[in-house]
């Protein structure tokens, strides 16, 4: 049973802090009508959807999901000429960068200081999302956020990388704005 690891320690986990509602999904199992069968941990099989109800994107083929959109299907790439740094050095000098992103039309000169601009394209997509879903969040109670997020804020840690050389000390703020999970922790705090 692949799934017996994890079931066995969900039975632990559930034991000491209750049931946590965790699905596994077999592998490349689809129904009929699109949707993925899922299974809780206890063996209850459920079928889920997920609806998208809002969209929005800060991305290398624009700045909102529309321009984004369009430029996609328009087969436009967006990459480039490396232009964030000096890539004179490198053996390769293209990639695929957010262009003409302006985050003071989202965020106040406090929140740029401290918000590293990974963080900044989420709550800019993120806004862009709940508007487009004509979504009314109220006091946030009952939402979440989920952002994908492996490695991140390279420019950040590398701009902290170069004080610490010179022998200049580092913004407080170095820590929390370099962390991969920042851009959900922003959105929410931005979203209420």
């Amino acid at each position: 049973n692949p799934h017996g690891r994890l079931a066995l320690w969900h039975q632990v986990q559930s034991r000491r802090f209750g049931s946590s509602g965790v699905t596994l999904a077999p592998r490349g199992r689809t129904e009929a009508d699109g949707t993925r069968p899922t299974t809780t941990l206890d063996g209850a099989w459920q079928t889920r959807r997920v609806v998208i109800t809002g969209f929005g994107a800060i991305t290398p083929l624009g700045n909102d999901r529309e321009t984004s959109w369009q430029n996609l299907i328009s087969g436009n790439s967006g990459a480039g000429p490396v232009t964030a740094f000096d890539a004179s050095r490198l053996a390769v000098r293209i990639a695929a960068e957010v262009r003409g992103f302006d985050p003071a039309a989202f965020l106040d000169r406090r929140r740029l200081r401290r918000t590293a601009r990974f963080a900044q394209f989420a709550i800019a997509a993120a806004r862009e999302a709940v508007t487009d879903a004509k979504l009314d969040i109220g006091d946030g109670a009952d939402a979440g956020v989920v952002v994908n997020a492996a490695v991140a804020g390279f420019d950040t840690i590398e701009a902290a990388t170069r004080q610490l050389v010179a022998g200049r000390p580092l913004s407080p703020y170095f820590v929390p704005s370099s962390l991969a999970n920042m851009p959900a922790c922003e959105v929410a705090i931005d979203l209420g």
